[in-house]
């Protein structure tokens, strides 16, 4: 029992970290990491909304996007692993 306490815990600490960066992205960030999102790399994102590579790699970053999309997978990637074991 405390060992899930401790995992939900930890769990619901990530979330919150997702959502406070999320919360924080601007109406251009998210357009930038739409963008990114749907065509997969940053030159790609740049071409399709007619700006500079360099701008969507700062876009990126100052969004904290990358730190925000690996807190998502590895979250993403533990939920499967409690629910492939029954813990849910």
């Amino acid at each position: 029992q405390g060992d899930n306490r401790d995992t939900d815990a930890l769990l619901n600490a990530v979330l919150m970290l997702c959502s406070v960066i999320k919360r924080k992205w601007s109406p251009r960030q998210r357009e930038i990491i739409r963008a990114y999102r749907a065509c997969g790399d940053q030159q790609r994102a740049a071409d399709h909304l007619g700006i500079a590579q360099s701008s969507v790699y700062k876009g990126l970053k100052n969004a904290s996007y990358y730190s925000y999309q690996s807190a998502a997978d590895t979250l993403s990637r533990a939920l499967r692993e409690i629910g492939g074991r029954g813990d849910v």
